[in-house]
């Protein structure tokens, strides 16, 4: 998705949504959203998913602020639950991290 500004008929991007997928197990995947603008990524919005079905979300943003939600009914285990943020967590410190050139 781009969000486009035109200026003397050249497009400018502004920001640009990449799609991403960490699989935690056979059973559980993340599926993200990687918001980046010129400044760099500053956003990633992720959807769990155990077994097709909705399991919870999470967001985490490029000050640190890292908001999780797991659904009531997702019938995630405890070691699942872990497995999931230590899986999202570990991803997010590298797609935040400038790469160097």
């Amino acid at each position: 998705m781009f969000v486009e500004q035109k200026k003397n008929n050249e497009m400018e991007i502004q920001k640009m949504t990449k799609q991403g997928l960490i699989k935690v197990s056979s059973n559980v995947v993340i599926f993200c959203n990687i918001i980046e603008t010129t400044a760099g990524v500053t956003e990633i919005m992720a959807s769990v998913q155990r077994g097709g079905q909705h399991a919870g979300t999470i967001t985490a943003y490029s000050s640190g602020r890292v908001v999780l939600y797991y659904e009531a009914d997702s019938e995630l285990s405890k070691e699942e639950k872990k497995k999931i943020f230590s899986a999202f967590i570990d991803d997010a410190e590298k797609i935040f991290t400038p790469k160097e050139t």
